[in-house]
């Protein structure tokens, strides 16, 4: 299944004065993993040749990528065909960070005209979030309670490639069926997934460090997302709600200490 984004449509129109049109909003934005549709519209065309090329700014030398429906450059993901009666595709499959950059579509006329389209891939994202949606490093749970833990990945097209794992310290959870009690829910969207992990009837040696991490992802690979968890008793977890975390409860205690200490030291008790 091809995943398409954005079309944007260049028009060239060799008519009086060399004229060239370009359409409105001459980007595209492509999600890491989909594939990308770079249309050239070009009337009459006779026996004039269309190429594509990339500039990745216009400091850098242009590189050939297509002339007709040649292939010029050695990345197979990169194509061109013609769609009748006037469009010249360049499409790029498997769309990966690096192949954000300025595309031309050049006719050979005399002079040569050129149209451009700026293709832009959104940077990927892996965060662990609360209900809310605020990305977090820690989670607090009660034990014997069941804890929800979500993942959000944004920026990449998982349906039918990339795999989003779950991972306890370094052991797979996705498949777990020794621990029992735990459940993975994934749902894919247009821009990303969400994902649920559940484990129920928490135990003391559920603490410890969760990761959402990406598995066969177009490359570079995206920065896993953590998240520690905390299971505390129930007293405990009262105390919380009354504080300011975990760690406001024993700095209270040592400045008490401190303070204690200097009055016995001057004998101010």
């Amino acid at each position: 299944m091809v995943f398409i984004l954005f079309m944007g449509i260049i028009t060239l129109k060799p008519g009086d004065g060399n004229s060239i049109y370009v359409a409105d909003g001459p980007e595209i934005e492509a999600l890491v993993g989909s594939t990308a549709h770079l249309d050239c519209k070009v009337d009459a065309l006779h026996d004039k040749l269309v190429s594509w090329v990339r500039r990745k700014n216009d400091e850098l030398p242009m590189e050939l990528l297509t002339t007709g429906t040649q292939q010029y450059t050695a990345d197979d993901r990169y194509s061109a065909r013609f769609i009748p009666p006037d469009i010249w595709r360049l499409e790029v499959k498997e769309v990966r960070p690096s192949d954000a950059a300025f595309y031309d579509c050049q006719l050979s006329a005399h002079p040569p005209r050129t149209a451009r389209v700026t293709l832009r891939v959104p940077e990927v994202s892996v965060r662990i979030v609360d209900g809310a949606g605020a990305e977090v490093s820690e989670q607090v749970c009660e034990l014997g309670s069941t804890v929800a833990l979500r993942c959000e990945v944004r920026g990449l097209r998982m349906e039918g490639g990339p795999s989003l794992l779950w991972y306890r310290r370094e052991s797979l959870l996705n498949d777990d069926t020794t621990r029992g009690g735990i459940s993975v829910r994934t749902e894919f969207g247009v821009n990303g997934a969400n994902s649920v992990l559940r484990v129920a009837r928490v135990r003391n040696d559920d603490a410890g460090r969760y990761t959402c991490s990406i598995a066969r992802s177009p490359p570079p690979a995206p920065t896993p997302a953590h998240v520690y968890l905390h299971v505390i008793k129930g007293e405990s977890l009262a105390e919380l709600h009354q504080g300011q975390g975990i760690r406001a409860a024993p700095l209270c205690l040592v400045i008490t200490l401190a303070i204690l200490l200097v009055l016995q030291t001057y004998n101010i008790l």
